[in-house]
């Protein structure tokens, strides 16, 4: 083919669901004809280049596609890379040398026989669960640092700068990124000072005046913290009826403490729905996924297939989904499973056997064979 000479381009990025993905297309123009060219993968990662035009076309074909593609791109979340602020997170285990890091306060679960319990138990309060990705939110000096649940550096929307640069300097917040906007569980710091040792109940107070909203426009929203057996109760009937994740219990008078006990613990967390952490063991010919989980003995077990959603171009055999379903079969696959996320945030060792939830006694669905799709 003759010399290409780039026309036009454009360069987009997303971090949709604590992606950090970036895409370039190009309109490109030969003396054979026109072409689109594009260019995408995980920022400072390995990139995939290809065309989107199999053979040469007219101008005004080209320029068509070159157009829809930017607006598919856009609808599922992509933005022009110039609005995404991005941090190079360090290597995977590398340890932070900030001897002020915070790591989150991560939770076990309970059951849903004990629902009834803590919310009768006026000791305890109750939030929603959001379904997101883990993240701390550090308003410095200089502008805002995010963190993951192991405390590297993480990119962000650029959109969340606006509400942060209202907080005070040495402000952390807790919380779930879900798409543009942070939803705010907890504060740990306030105008730099440190606040962790406070009861979880002076904590929410804190947090109440700082961000008053729960709702609206803001790209920070505060998750509301009820204490009354009543407010509790309604709220869990809610969400259970709207399909939400789940619920987080919290001992009012705790302090906040990183990291996650044995067992019980202050804060417990019961999920309406199972999700597991999974890893990608084949990409199939059709838009899916075949999954695999770490066995006690240490081997890997197919758990059946999932189907990947469109914008998800380029999750690779080896990486770590998180995925929604009603629970797995005895011999191990995942009944009616769901995409929710990449995890960029754990090892392969949260993608344990230990994890599922087991299909009960007196379901009559029947197991499928474990294969993968063509």
């Amino acid at each position: 083919m003759s010399t290409l000479r780039v026309v036009e381009e454009s360069h987009l990025a997303s971090t949709v669901g604590g992606s950090d993905k970036v895409y370039k297309l190009e309109l490109l123009q030969s003396s054979d004809g026109w072409l689109v060219r594009y260019t995408n993968g995980p920022r400072g990662g390995s990139l995939k280049t290809e065309l989107r035009t199999a053979s040469p076309v007219d101008e005004a074909e080209a320029r068509k596609l070159y157009l829809k593609v930017i607006k598919q791109k856009k609808s599922d979340g992509y933005v022009d890379a110039a609005n995404i602020t991005t941090y190079v997170p360090p290597a995977e285990g590398t340890e932070q040398a900030d001897e002020n890091l915070v790591i989150p306060q991560l939770l076990n679960p309970m059951s849903d026989d004990e629902v009834p319990t803590y919310i009768a138990d006026p000791r305890w309060g109750m939030q929603e669960k959001k379904d997101g990705h883990r993240m701390t939110l550090e308003r410095t000096a200089s502008g805002l640092t995010a963190r993951n649940r192991k405390g590297q550096v993480r990119a962000y929307p650029v959109t969340l700068t606006t509400s942060i640069e209202a907080l005070p300097a040495g402000t952390i917040l807790d919380g779930e990124h879900i798409g543009d906007v942070f939803f705010a569980f907890d504060l740990l710091k306030e105008d730099g000072e440190d606040i962790r040792g406070l009861s979880v109940l002076a904590r929410s107070i804190r947090l109440a005046n700082l961000l008053p909203h729960t709702s609206g426009s803001d790209a920070v929203l505060r998750v509301p913290l009820e204490s009354k057996q009543t407010t509790k109760q309604a709220l869990h009937d809610r969400l259970r009826a709207s399909g939400a994740e789940g619920v987080v219990f919290k001992r009012l008078d705790a302090p906040y403490t990183s990291g996650r006990p044995n067992s019980g613990g202050p804060q417990l967390k019961c999920k309406f729905y199972a999700t597991a952490t999974v890893r990608v063991k084949k990409k199939n010919v059709q838009r899916s996924c075949a999954m695999e989980v770490l066995t006690p003995a240490g081997s890997w077990r197919a758990v059946g297939n999932v189907t990947l959603p469109p914008s998800e171009t380029t999750i690779a055999v080896g990486d770590l989904i998180e995925v929604r379903y009603l629970y797995a079969y005895p011999k191990g696959s995942l009944f009616q499973p769901t995409f929710l996320m990449r995890r960029t945030d754990v090892g392969a060792d949260a993608a344990t056997e230990s994890q599922l939830r087991w299909k009960s006694q007196d379901s009559d669905d029947e197991e499928p064979e474990i294969c993968n799709a063509s």
